[in-house]
């Protein structure tokens, strides 16, 4: 609908976050009432899913911190919920509060993206360096997700400071207003038009020649930075600490293409254990010696 009519670009809406409003709009303006559905529902549906996060956050939090800082305190199942809801409140506060800086750090996607890679990162290196790396230990593994984790919060938001300064931006596609209604094109103004910034896709990122280039990282590869950094981290600090013994490793828990170099011997030891047998259940055990004869009929 949009092809050769960005939105954006001919100045009709301010950001592409806005181009799904705009289309129900404009295919529901026939159809009273249409709009207002589309958007109570999205709304329903949105409000849905945050109540949900939002209880399970703040059930969490509450659990964690009471037992780790306050194991000896036991609170009334009414005092725990007036804890929680206040934890709940005041995550709701963050979050609306979050919603002027996201504004201006670009679309949701890109914002959304960015935060997610911080944890993604370091949750890959972790099974990275345990499907595939045998000479990693526990050291290792704590050094690799820290480590990810902090290079890629560094990178990330330094990234997005840059954006919200307005030093650094991602390109779009190209777009064109060529079909565009001709009322729409009259009131074109190419100054404050967003048309010409798109340079299209694979262009470089968009950058103030004071942003490092290490911040100028597409969005898309943060994910990849954490969790190559993780790896690394995690092979670095276990060559330095000393690697586990690998005879006593299972190779049932390591990638197929890594068993063959892990002692034939620990291969065959595992394999003779019979780790897989069904046992039966407790109080369930024919009383019968014999397996082929059947229970004992009960008068």
């Amino acid at each position: 609908r949009y092809h050769q009519c960005d939105p954006v670009a001919a100045g009709v809406i301010g950001k592409i976050n806005q181009i799904v409003p705009l289309y129900v709009m404009e295919v529901g303006r026939d159809y009273p009432g249409l709009a207002g559905l589309f958007m109570s529902g999205v709304m329903s549906a949105a409000l849905s899913t945050l109540s949900a996060w939002l209880n399970a956050v703040g059930g969490i939090l509450y659990k964690d911190f009471m037992e780790v800082f306050y194991p000896r305190v036991k609170h009334s199942e009414e005092k725990q919920s007036t804890i929680i809801k206040s934890i709940i409140v005041i995550l709701c506060i963050v979050c609306a509060s979050l919603v002027v800086v996201i504004e201006k750090l670009g679309t949701i996607y890109q914002v959304t993206v960015s935060m997610l890679s911080i944890a993604y990162g370091a949750t890959l290196s972790l099974f990275t360096l345990g499907i595939f790396f045998p000479c990693v230990n526990s050291k290792g593994a704590v050094a690799s997700a820290v480590t990810s984790l902090l290079v890629s919060s560094w990178v990330i938001i330094n990234a997005q400071l840059y954006a919200l300064e307005g030093k650094l931006r991602f390109p779009g596609k190209i777009t064109s207003i060529d079909n565009c209604p001709a009322n729409i094109r009259e009131n074109f103004n190419s100054s404050t038009s967003s048309l010409f910034n798109y340079t299209g896709v694979g262009s470089p990122v968009v950058a103030d020649s004071s942003v490092p280039l290490l911040y100028q990282l597409s969005y898309n590869y943060y994910s990849l930075l954490g969790t190559l950094t993780g790896v690394v981290a995690g092979l670095i600090v276990s060559l330095l600490t000393g690697t586990p013994n690998t005879a006593t490793m299972n190779p049932d828990l390591f990638s197929p293409y890594v068993r063959r170099f892990l002692p034939r011997a620990n291969q065959q030891l595992h394999l003779n254990k019979n780790e897989y047998m069904l046992t039966p259940l407790k109080g369930s055990e024919n009383p019968n010696k014999d397996p082929l004869k059947p229970y004992d009929a009960v008068h």
